[in-house]
């Protein structure tokens, strides 16, 4: 995998860990990991952003 940052809000980040946090109380997370709720929400949209790029 590849490593990169995002410049996110105070308030994207503070849903983002609370989004990991409950998928790892819930157990469909094994931890709360933002990067796997990202992961997650960019996989969902790939065919739209597939179809973005290719309208180019």
């Amino acid at each position: 995998m590849t490593t990169t940052s995002l410049v996110l809000s105070e308030e994207q980040t503070r849903i983002l860990k609370a989004v990991a946090a409950t998928r790892m109380i819930k157990g469909t997370e094994t931890s709360a990991s933002v990067s796997a709720v990202i992961r997650k929400l960019i996989d969902d949209a790939m065919p739209a952003f597939r179809q973005e790029v290719e309208a180019r």
